[in-house]
């Protein structure tokens, strides 16, 4: 027997097949049908009830029993798991199996309407004719339950009504169609019912009309053909539209600088998903603390006659100047410091000034950026200044570089040309202590293409970001090299389905390519070419150990790729994940003579406020070596 985890004197077999021998007491479905067969019955449109409480399909409203409570008596479930859970959470003998205040005289009664409240609990998953058995004795309550065969969607009717009728919509009302999650021929499912009549009147209330309702909805079940016909009608009512936009708690800044990021003005056609879009936007300049958009829902429902939605935008400003102090650790870099001052309203314009000085034992860098507010369709201007030195892998660089550029943001997509003049003076050491000093530099045009659709920045557990990247340069114009640069990089989380072995687990796929087209690396500056290795890299190799070889040195190479493989999954500690990874990557000069390298191990995902705190013990199969590393979020 199965027993269910922290459910103390529950027993739950995973059988639910045929009928057995004859029982101390019997309930048989058939036996008390007393409708024609083949006629259909409709189901309540807000749930199916059982006693006084509503059965949440899927779910277990009895909590737990603490380790140490007492049984009043074994409870033994024959029955496929999840349903076995759903009848301990449903019943009232599953209800009362640890209540202090249980007396032996109400047995009897839970035992009698048992039966009626596993057909009502395996209603809402689809089975209509079940059969139950139950004995009982003084200390333990046995039932057996075999399920029949789970009843199917044969007719899924969407009607529409209102304005959302019109032809202007003709496209939203197929996807919302589309999107039904109970087509013909899927397994009937109360949950999932409830859910796709609420997802459909969100959809329309989200995008234009908040005034719709259902108007008619009824689930037909012919117990003859084991199906269920369901049909619904939504009326949209009329279409909304967005009246004035008033802003509140503005003293620094004018509202001009805000109008660009709406992406809506009046007239338009409402829409929550815009309204919320507008809210990141906003938030995302740290110009606020507060941000809150939030349309005069009450205003609407005072006036039926009202057609169009006020919108007030409630900010609280923030400081406009901070200084930023910063220590961190990661195996790649060791201790890092930083210090750092931003202005957020520089010149009083609004421009965003931001300056960092960063140490640790491999590179100090410093840096300095201003970024202007986005305009109207989503431009803005960037420029900065950035100098570094780096001492990896026995090769010093010394980096300069000076860059304007143009970009625009479009919700999660963005885009950035840029003219970036680079200088680097590289030094690599040899086994006997000399050095080779080299000394390029180029003007380099480029343009990058972002995308980043996840669930969350900190904790992503599903979607996607791609990054892709083109630059070059022409000896001829101010470089000392002829050379022309791709470079993308994509991450995937896919979470597992929720009715498997491995639910709350999350897959994620990572791949990388670069790629420096040029007659050789001579002349290019190291900013534009390639090395790979470390905790956001290929784990088991140490930070930037992947690269060219000259003598003890690791310099970069003109062509990369790389990807991950790796599985999360939740263990009993709160907010800790272990996983389970492969990396593999390469870089050379010669892309035929390009040879990979494999590095694999196992970790754990810690949550924190600040993303993920990444543990992982990686062996790198080249080097034959065990290597710990540490880190902090997701590179994208």
């Amino acid at each position: 027997m199965l027993i269910i985890a922290g459910i103390a004197g529950c027993a739950v077999n995973g059988s639910g097949a045929g009928p057995a021998a004859a029982s101390a007491m019997r309930t048989d479905r058939r036996a008390d049908q007393t409708r024609p067969a083949g006629e259909a019955r409709d189901l309540l449109a807000g749930g199916v009830r059982v006693g006084e409480g509503e059965i949440a399909a899927g779910t277990e409203a009895t909590p737990a029993p603490a380790p140490d409570s007492k049984a009043n008596y074994a409870f033994e479930i024959d029955a496929p798991e999840p349903l076995a859970r759903l009848i301990l959470a449903n019943t009232l003998l599953g209800r009362w199996q640890y209540r202090d205040d249980y007396d032996f005289s109400q047995r009897a009664l839970f035992v009698r309407r048992a039966p009626e409240e596993v057909r009502q609990v395996l209603s809402t998953e689809g089975y209509f004719e079940p059969e139950v058995e139950i004995e009982e004795s003084l200390f333990k309550v046995s039932m057996k339950v075999w399920t029949g065969v789970r009843s199917t969607v044969n007719l899924a009717r969407i009607r529409f009504d209102g304005e959302v009728l019109g032809a202007a919509f003709a496209a939203r009302r197929r996807q919302m169609e589309q999107a039904w999650p109970l087509p013909e021929g899927s397994f009937f499912d109360q949950r999932a019912w409830n859910n796709a009549k609420r997802d459909l009147l969100n959809a329309l209330r989200n995008e234009g009309f908040p005034r719709a309702a259902i108007r008619d909805s009824r689930a037909a079940v012919d117990l003859e053909k084991t199906a269920v016909a369901l049909e619904i009608t939504v009326d949209s009512g009329p279409l909304t539209r967005i009246g004035r936009v008033v802003y509140n708690g503005l003293d620094r800044y004018d509202p001009s600088l805000l109008v660009p990021l709406q992406r809506f003005g009046a007239g338009d056609a409402y829409s929550l998903r815009a309204l919320l879009d507008f809210q990141t936007r906003v938030r995302d300049t740290r110009w606020f603390t507060t941000v809150n958009v939030l349309p005069d829902l009450a205003a609407l429902e005072s006036d039926p006659s009202r057609r169009d939605i006020d919108i007030r935008v409630e900010l609280v400003e923030a400081r406009s100047e901070r200084l930023t102090l910063g220590v961190g650790y990661s195996t790649d870099h060791g201790i890092r410091g930083q210090i750092g001052w931003i202005d957020r309203n520089w010149l009083g314009r609004a421009w965003q000034l931001e300056t960092r000085l960063a140490v640790d034992k491999l590179t100090q860098q410093a840096s300095i950026g201003v970024r202007t507010p986005l305009e109207s369709e989503g431009h803005y201007w960037s420029a900065g200044q950035t100098v570094e030195r780096q001492d990896i892998q026995n090769t010093v660089n010394e980096t300069g570089s000076l860059f304007v550029g143009r970009g625009r943001q479009l919700g999660d997509i963005e885009y950035f040309a840029s003219l970036t003049y680079q200088v680097d003076r590289e030094i690599i050491r040899a086994a006997d202590r000399a050095k080779t000093y080299t000394s390029e530099r180029a003007l380099v045009p480029g343009y990058s293409w972002n995308i980043r659709r996840l669930d969350s920045r900190l904790q992503p557990t599903t979607g996607y970001t791609f990054n892709a990247q083109v630059s070059g340069a022409l000896d001829e114009v101010m470089s000392t090299a002829n050379f022309l640069r791709g470079y993308s990089r994509t991450l995937r989380f896919i979470p597992m389905p929720r009715d498997s072995a491995l639910k709350g687990g999350v897959l994620l796929l990572i791949a990388e390519g670069g790629a420096v087209f040029a007659d050789s690396r001579n002349g290019i500056p190291s900013q534009n070419l390639f090395r790979a290795g470390g905790s956001q890299s290929i784990r088991g190799y140490s930070y930037q150990s992947i690269g060219i070889r000259r003598g003890t040195s690791i310099i970069g190479g003109r062509y990369l790729v790389a990807g991950t493989v790796e599985y999360q999954h939740p263990t009993p500690l709160p907010g800790v994940a272990g996983a389970v990874f492969y990396d593999r990557g390469g870089v050379d000069d010669d892309w035929r003579a390009l040879r990979t390298v494999a590095g694999y191990g196992i970790g754990a995902r810690l949550r924190t406020p600040v993303g993920p705190i990444n543990v992982d013990l990686a062996y790198g199969q080249a080097d034959r070596q065990l290597r710990f590393h540490l880190s902090i979020g997701y590179t994208f």
